[in-house]
């Protein structure tokens, strides 16, 4: 997604949350956490938009299409948003997702 569409769906987004929710809109997830070291550009649009906070960064480094290896796994400043990361565990050294959507119904054989 180039900066001008992710501008645009996000605008349609809060157009259409704002109409049900009826309040501000401070918060944002990217789908698939998808905020990474080739889309931190998001981050000054979703300050233009008032949004104050985000939880997209996944400071992981070995799934293909999400993550930032070097990410902080506190809540910090990241620009003039505040970051949210999603939760790792560190095991020997390693961070290990133990957040996300994972559902027992996914990870099921047929």
């Amino acid at each position: 997604m180039t900066p001008d569409a992710f501008e645009a769906d996000l605008q349609r987004a809060l157009d259409v949350t704002r109409v049900c929710v009826k309040q501000k809109i401070i918060g944002f997830r990217a789908p698939s956490f998808t905020i990474t070291n080739k889309t931190l550009w998001a981050i000054d649009i979703l300050d233009r938009h008032d949004i104050q906070y985000d939880s997209s960064v996944f400071p992981i480094g070995f799934h293909p299409d999400y993550g930032i290896a070097d990410a902080l796994l506190a809540i910090h400043p990241m620009g003039a948003l505040t970051e949210v990361p999603m939760s790792v565990a560190e095991i020997f050294g390693r961070k290990i997702p133990c957040s996300g959507a994972v559902t027992f119904e996914s990870c099921r054989t047929r």
